[in-house]
């Protein structure tokens, strides 16, 4: 039996997913449409349910597709749209929507970040504050106190996705390095979260995820998602990193001095470096 892996991508577009044997050769591939929710004219949402029956009916198109039979799956991951966040309680479900970084309900609380501790943030994450996680964190705590209180962490739709076919509860929670620089309360260079940006802005700590490595395992498909994916309980499930991570790596990036340009649902420009260096001079790059 041919042994391989799957990977993912949650993206604004859609969930895409494809599956390669260990050497490399790509067996299927399987696309399905997002649907976002416009309430009004600025707010964007998804549903993080929605999002991961997407996962599991790709995975499912995929092994159905295989060239080679039922091939065995070694391996799950993801990566997704990195800058917006679900908040999830105790039990590992979703308390809030999607809240996709195409939603743009917290920009006075942008503002009020980059007034209080800009170069801070700048400094220590590698990202100004912006329609990213940090002031999205705030608005749910300032505007949505009530459910802000029942979240136990904030994670991405790949995060989300992991956690439920793995079948984790909210202490399993967590964030995979890639997206530090968008967290608005981590100290990238060490790899953790910052006390002192936490304490500025009246942050409970235990709402942050834990962080991880990209190959981290973080869990198993559990036998609760196995009809839904097709494939057997036990197989792997892989931190993953950020879509635009993985975008650089799938073009060769991976040395300093490359210049990465995309023209996407987002434009980045970026140049790779060896080691953490935010742009405080210029405030350019981040």
């Amino acid at each position: 039996m041919t042994r391989a892996v799957i990977g993912l991508d949650i993206g604004t577009q859609g969930t895409k997913g494809a599956l390669f044997t260990e050497a490399g050769d790509r067996l299927a591939v399987g696309f399905e449409p997002s649907r976002l929710h416009r309430p009004d004219a600025v707010n964007v949402e998804e549903d993080p349910e929605r999002q991961l029956a997407s996962v599991c009916r790709v995975i499912r198109a995929c092994v159905r597709q295989a060239r080679v039979g039922t091939p065995s799956i070694a391996a799950i991951a993801m990566s997704d749209q990195m800058a917006g966040l679900i908040g999830v309680g105790r039990d590992g479900r979703k308390v809030t929507p999607y809240d996709s970084w195409l939603d743009m309900r917290c920009a006075p609380y942008i503002g009020r970040m980059a007034r209080k501790a800009g170069d801070a943030v700048r400094d220590r994450t590698g990202c100004p504050p912006s329609f990213n996680h940090g002031p999205k964190i705030l608005w749910w705590k300032r505007e949505r106190p009530w459910v802000y209180r029942s979240i136990r962490g904030f994670v991405q739709p790949a995060g989300y996705a992991a956690m439920r076919l793995c079948g984790l509860d909210g202490s399993g929670a967590f964030l995979d390095r890639t997206y530090l620089h968008f967290s608005g309360f981590a100290a990238n260079r060490r790899g953790r979260w910052d006390p002192s940006l936490c304490r500025l802005f009246g942050l409970d700590p235990s709402k942050l995820p834990r962080i991880v490595d990209s190959t981290d395992v973080v869990g198993e498909l559990c036998r609760g998602m196995v009809e839904r994916c097709g494939i057997r309980a036990g197989v792997p499930v892989v931190a993953g990193c950020g879509g635009t991570a993985a975008s650089f790596m799938s073009c060769g990036a991976t040395r300093e001095g490359v210049c990465v340009d995309v023209a996407g649902t987002e434009s980045v420009f970026a140049v790779t470096t060896s080691d953490f260096r935010p742009d405080l001079g210029h405030r350019m790059i981040g």
